[in-house]
């Protein structure tokens, strides 16, 4: 249901072409679903319901803040390059 909503929220808001959905089995997150993970940003929502996922699309992806509507099970506050060694 929730994979549905987001789908239509992008949709409606014509995002669908910017914001790729995979639906993956595990997330070694048991009990925390359902889960919307956001990249580059690494955020982590868990107990996503239907609302919430609008809000994360309004939010954190228009927008580019951290949705307040599920618990932040895990957000990257700064993405590190790592050099490779040659």
């Amino acid at each position: 249901m929730t994979i549905e909503q987001l789908k239509k929220t992008l949709k409606k808001r014509d995002l669908q072409s910017k914001v790729l959905i995979t639906k993956v089995d595990c997330l070694d997150q048991c009990g925390r679903g359902p889960v919307v993970v956001v990249y580059p940003e690494g955020v982590w929502y868990g107990s996503v319901d239907e609302d919430c996922a609008k809000r994360i699309v309004r939010q954190n992806i228009e927008k580019g803040q951290t949705a307040k509507c599920a618990k932040i099970l895990h957000e990257m506050k700064e993405v590190k390059k790592v050099k490779s060694k040659k």
